[in-house]
């Protein structure tokens, strides 16, 4: 059980560091996502272990993975919009 505690941690903090370097404007609070992601892993992989039993090494990994991605999807938002500098008052 330790085994898979560590495994759906270190899955939770790549994929966290991950979505912070691929996307650093999108996530408005950087502790909030890498607290996300690694809660995330940390239950999808705790949950399908208990589940599935210790038969299967590869599905808690699989389901830390999809867990912590779906949960920094929902942390992600759209990069504020650019605002243009005037030079002047517009003429039609």
């Amino acid at each position: 059980m330790i085994v898979a505690i560590l495994e759906s941690a270190v899955i939770g903090v790549a994929v966290v560091v991950a979505a912070l370097r691929l996307f650093p404007h999108h996530f408005p609070a950087p502790r909030l996502a890498a607290v996300g992601g690694l809660v995330g892993a940390l239950v999808g992989g705790i949950i399908t272990r208990w589940v599935m039993g210790g038969g299967h090494p590869a599905a808690p990994a699989l389901a830390a993975l999809l867990v912590a991605v779906a949960g920094l999807s929902l942390l992600l938002r759209a990069p504020a919009p650019r605002h243009r500098t005037t030079r002047g008052p517009r003429t039609a």
